[in-house]
């Protein structure tokens, strides 16, 4: 699939390839998905948990598509989830805190519960094999990449992304 981006946008960050006919990119990061919860929740989920027992829990989801939630559960159950989020919340931030607080469990990219997970107050319960991943690219307007402030803006995000 190709990405459009308006003609008045400089640079723009996307899950979806971009058609270098007409704009310059390149490979952020690649992410991978997580399916978490708190520690006081491990009893009931458990290692290897089934579909029933998660559709059973607070499910707290970025939005009502399930648009994290739907790769990794086809790639655990292979099939689509069939169930609503306790709570739709638009900001991962928010619900990576609730989750934390041991009010649901949720799918999250690894960059954003990485200190989490490292310090114990998160646990991914999946496999590594398992975890669904999305490429992020940073995209620019070619026809604006030659303009100094784009190409300072441009060079500075990629710098801070290992490569």
């Amino acid at each position: 699939m190709w990405i459009t981006i308006a003609p008045f946008v400089t640079l723009a960050v996307t899950a979806s390839m971009p058609d270098d006919r007409l704009y310059g990119y390149a490979h952020l990061l690649t992410e991978r998905m997580l399916l978490v919860h708190a520690p006081a929740m491990s009893e009931i989920i458990g290692s290897e948990p089934g579909a029933e027992t998660l559709a059973s829990l607070p499910l707290i989801a970025y939005d009502e598509e399930l648009p994290l939630i739907r790769a990794l559960w086809a790639s655990m159950f292979q099939r689509a989830p069939e169930m609503q989020a306790t709570f739709t919340i638009p900001d991962l931030r928010i619900i990576r805190d609730l989750v934390c607080d041991g009010h649901g469990w949720t799918v999250l990219p690894d960059y954003h519960c990485d200190n989490d997970l490292k310090s114990g107050r998160l646990i991914s319960v999946t496999p590594a094999d398992l975890a669904p991943t999305n490429h992020l690219y940073l995209v620019w307007n070619k026809r604006t990449a030659n303009n100094s402030r784009t190409a300072y803006v441009r060079d500075y995000i990629l710098k801070t992304f290992p490569r």
